[in-house]
């Protein structure tokens, strides 16, 4: 027999065992009284601990938890999550019943030591949603009146494709059929959540502190925490933090991945303190170290251009999925698509150093937000397009003014550019007197013109030079930090004016709108400017007065 059928073997009959544990004892696993030593298993025959500790060693951790208790309450969450158990989903690399991993197991004793606010940082690619989620989910199960709210501080739609994504699947696995499954799964649109009979409850909210408040929680998850500016990252903290006032032993835990920036940030501070050993604080933290200059991280091995890299070293070093969760010929073919300051964050673990505060006057943007439905585009309007220089993405963005209020409207934005063509054609026969706003620069932008330039009807375009493009730039944002914008609350515009900054060059003393990173999307609020510009030099139509009586 092979060692790979071997291996099968193994699992199968571990597999066997678990679920005649389970079908034995179906009562006692939701109400805590399954242990470790009936879920847990490892094929290898190690215990937690020793499992725990054949992963790579985090930078910083605060402290780790070895109560029986609390560990069955994570492992309960993981099996209602299908990462663990008889009803686990197949392990994409080994095609083998998926298992926890060592970090998993690490970050349920950090969190279970017990901390009021914590700070947790993995890389991409290293089960840190999935594990807070079980471990969530663990303690809704097995206890009575449980109450969670988990947010994702970039958009609520990422919040909602959180819980469609990582949490329903699972509980709908293991529980095929909602008559007999302990908890309720509410999916309506806002309104997210799942509802234990225990009387527990986790809901799923948006980054929003006013969603908070007047609610009482003894668990609070900001996830992606790394990504909330310096307005949202007040604004939750307003809103969130007294709603832990009235429950005992309640956390706040604060997760993600490295930052683009440092002073302010939510993800940041909650590890600051966790490494100060301030008040109530804890942290887990895989990273390299913050000392790694530049000169480190420019190739994947030292080579006669960069003697100073060795990427491939720090990730080994640094990052808990390696051979578990992914690989290293995938995350090197990752480092040749992203710029190494990128890469650092995303899989080093290393915070950026960039200012945080915004560009734009957020606070003032998102009180210009408004409630309710898309609204019907006006008789008068105009429409820009805009696309990502790697043409990963493109928008169209629609501007008019109400009483002197610039009205900005997302018309699409989608991943890459080969839809963009036909919807600009619908646009264009619905509306076939209003010009097609562009830059005129940049061959990514060029492209996509040329197309529209050969259909028929061929639009008309109207191209926007360098001097109009910061004109546009400057004209919007004069209007965005004096609140004299209405928005429709759409998460692309939102984030984009969240990321965008000032771009210039080098021989020109004017600016326009640009990004801090590759990786940002800031094209909304750059399609946007264009659409509101060419709006303003409509010349208005004055009425003909006769100047002869009948």
């Amino acid at each position: 027999m092979t060692l790979e059928l071997q291996e099968i073997e193994t699992q199968n009959q571990v597999f066997e065992k678990v679920n005649e544990t389970l079908a034995a004892r179906p009562q006692t696993f939701f109400s805590g009284e399954a242990t470790p030593e009936d879920l847990f298993y490892s094929a290898d025959g190690l215990s937690w601990e020793e499992y725990r500790d054949s992963g790579i060693e985090p930078s910083f951790s605060s402290g780790l938890d070895d109560t029986t208790k609390l560990r069955e309450e994570f492992l309960a969450g993981a099996v209602l999550m299908g990462l663990h158990g008889p009803k686990a989903w197949n392990d994409k690399n080994t095609l083998l019943p998926q298992t926890l991993k060592p970090q998993q197991l690490r970050v349920c004793d950090a969190l279970n030591f017990g901390h009021k606010f914590f700070g947790l940082m993995l890389p991409r690619r290293s089960a840190k949603t999935s594990s807070l989620l079980a471990w969530a989910l663990g303690r809704c199960s097995t206890r009575e009146r449980y109450l969670v709210a988990y947010t994702v501080a970039t958009t609520a739609l990422k919040a909602r494709e959180r819980f469609h994504g990582e949490i329903v699947p699972g509980l709908e696995r293991v529980f095929p059929d909602a008559k007999n499954r302990p908890f309720k799964i509410v999916k309506a649109p806002g309104r997210e959540r799942i509802v234990f009979d225990n009387g527990s409850v986790l809901q799923v909210l948006p980054p929003k502190g006013d969603k908070f408040r007047s609610d009482a929680f003894d668990l609070i998850i900001i996830d992606e925490s790394g990504e909330a500016d310096a307005v949202m990252s007040l604004d939750l903290m307003q809103g969130a933090l007294s709603t832990l006032d009235t429950r005992a032993h309640a956390q706040f835990i604060f997760a993600g991945t490295a930052s683009l920036f440092r002073k302010g940030n939510l993800l940041w501070n909650a590890l600051e303190d966790g490494r100060k050993k301030a008040k109530s604080s804890g942290l887990l933290e895989y990273s390299a170290p913050d000392t790694t200059t530049e000169a480190e991280i420019q190739s994947w091995e030292p080579s006669e251009e960069f003697p100073e890299s060795h990427v491939r070293e720090l990730l080994e070093a640094a990052h808990p999925g390696l051979g578990t969760l992914t690989t290293l010929d995938i995350i090197e073919g990752n480092f040749g698509k992203l710029e190494p300051l990128a890469f650092a964050r995303e899989y080093l673990g290393i915070h950026g150093r960039v200012g945080g505060a915004s560009f734009l006057d957020q606070a003032k943007f998102l009180a210009g937000g408004v409630e309710g439905a898309i609204p019907e585009l006006p008789p008068v309007f105009r429409y820009a397009f805009y696309v990502r220089p790697d043409q990963l993405s493109a928008c169209i963005v629609a501007a008019w003014r109400v009483d002197g209020k610039a009205h900005l409207l997302v018309l699409s934005q989608f991943a890459g550019v080969d839809w963009l063509y036909n919807s600009i054609r619908v646009l264009n026969k619905r509306f076939p007197r209003i010009p097609v706003v562009h830059d005129a620069k940049g061959n990514w932008n060029l492209a996509e013109v040329e197309k529209l330039q050969r259909a028929r009807p061929r639009p008309r375009m109207e191209p926007q030079t360098w001097p109009q493009v910061t004109t546009a730039a400057a004209t919007l944002k004069r209007d965005l930090d004096t609140g004299n914008v209405v928005h429709y609350q759409q998460d692309e515009l939102i984030e984009a004016v969240k990321k965008v900054v000032k771009r210039g060059t080098a021989t020109s003393a004017f600016w326009a709108f640009g990004m801090a990173d590759q990786t940002d999307n800031v094209g909304a609020v750059v399609a946007a400017s264009l659409a509101l510009r060419s709006y303003d030099q409509i010349k208005p139509r004055v009425p003909v007065t006769p100047i002869m009586g009948d």
